[in-house]
């Protein structure tokens, strides 16, 4: 009696079965059924509740057996509304799948994970035996793709990354040019180490134009790294803030001008808590005492920098 092979159903006739109808066994349950595994297509457009299943079949021909399976939407009742799924028999094999509809489609085995496959896209997927997997998860030997790359989820690299064209990443957020290296950044650049520069730096720091008010800590912690001119024709105080609570990052630096057009505003730079304001004259150091004060006067440049917790040093010309 003929028996079947376990992934495929091909035919095994018995010794001596089959006298006088070899050609037809052999085409109908070999023959067919080993092109449709190896090189057969078969098209899926029917669905139920945006289900389709698959099953396998001894000696016959099956959209179950064909090496590559095409999912299409459907029309009318039977087609494909929503994300579907493809339940095919747990049998090992190697299949490609063409998701040919508008919809994404998970192929599994009956209540198993399985792969979702995008809509408009193809991918080659392996039965184990017990579900199906992505079919290529590495590849070890060199790679080259003609056209676009596209990636959604995390890329894991263990070794260098060779461009030889541009970088660009959202379109114009961060971009590399491949031929000379210019790298443009259309947000903010946080440095957490050390930055080393071996040409010039070009460019202008933020510029907050003051025409009145004090500014408290709060806004002056907004303020960092920024320049500050001032414009009130009255007197100003700007305080501080605690490095010990606003935590402000050693290095942080305040440029501010008093440019009052009246020559009559001095700013007094307050400190907050238990802060210091030293003063660098360039001659001698004025170690300042805790919640101390600085003046800037009318015409009068500073720059302020956070030196370590609770301590800055301010120095300009016409400051006391």
């Amino acid at each position: 009696m003929a028996t079947y092979t376990d992934s495929l159903g091909l035919v095994k006739p018995a010794a001596g079965e089959g006298a006088g109808t070899w050609g037809t066994t052999i085409n109908s349950s070999l023959t067919d059924l080993l092109e449709q595994a190896i090189a057969g297509r078969s098209v899926i457009n029917t669905w139920s509740s945006n289900l389709a299943t698959l099953t396998g079949s001894n000696g016959a021909l099956t959209d179950a057996r064909a090496a590559i399976l095409q999912l299409d939407t459907g029309t009318g009742g039977s087609a494909l509304t929503g994300a579907g799924t493809l339940n095919v028999p747990d049998k090992s094999k190697v299949l490609v799948v063409f998701n040919n509809s508008n919809q994404i489609v998970t192929v599994k085995v009956g209540g198993l994970t399985g792969v979702a496959i995008p809509a408009g896209k193809t991918s080659i997927l392996h039965c184990n035996g017990t579900d199906i997997l992505d079919g290529i998860n590495n590849i070890t030997s060199n790679a080259t793709m003609g056209g676009t790359l596209g990636v959604t989820g995390a890329v894991t690299m263990a070794s260098t990354l060779g461009v030889t064209g541009n970088v660009a990443v959202n379109t114009n957020k961060f971009t590399v040019a491949g031929s000379d290296g210019d790298t443009a950044i259309a947000g903010t650049l946080a440095v957490t180490g050390v930055t080393t520069a071996t040409g010039g730096l070009t460019g202008s720091p933020t510029v907050s134009v003051s025409a009145s008010g004090n500014k408290d800590a709060t806004a002056m912690t907004a303020l960092v790294g920024q320049r500050i001119i001032s414009i009130a024709t009255a007197a100003t105080t700007y305080t501080l803030p605690d490095t010990a609570t606003a935590a402000i990052p050693v290095g942080s630096t305040w440029v501010i001008v008093n440019a009052d057009p009246n020559n009559a505003a001095d700013i007094t730079i307050q400190a907050a808590n238990d802060n210091v304001i030293a003063l660098c004259s360039g001659a001698a150091y004025t170690a300042g005492s805790a919640n101390g004060t600085r003046t800037i006067v009318q015409g009068g440049v500073a720059e302020i920098v956070c030196v370590a917790d609770n301590l800055y040093v301010i120095f300009g010309g016409g400051v006391s």
